[in-house]
């Protein structure tokens, strides 16, 4: 995410938007924990790269087995608002911590 993507993340966090970032968070650890603190002071919907991940994970198996089939990606971006909506916290924290190891 580039340094323009996290200002307009921040801009929509703050007119309390949910924010979907399906690409790495931040250009650094430091930006991504002050754009997730921003978006929990809000309270609004944070999700991270899991719209990629749940695309991976269903598509992967059917190239595999020779099933090509295309999906809009909404679909999968869909799929990772839901889930962090449900694990929103330990979603963002695992991430977090991840980048810090990184």
């Amino acid at each position: 995410m580039s340094a323009t993507d996290v200002e307009m993340a921040s801009a929509a966090i703050d007119h309390g938007l949910p924010v979907v970032v399906d690409k790495p968070l931040a250009v650094s650890s430091a930006r991504a924990e002050q754009l997730v603190a921003r978006a929990q002071r809000a309270g609004v919907l944070l999700t991270v790269f899991l719209g990629a991940l749940a695309g991976s994970v269903i598509f992967l198996p059917l190239q595999l087995l020779g099933k090509k089939r295309l999906v809009p990606f909404g679909v999968f971006l869909a799929v990772g608002g839901a889930v962090t909506f449900l694990f929103r916290d330990s979603i963002l924290s695992w991430y977090v911590q991840f980048l810090h190891g990184a």
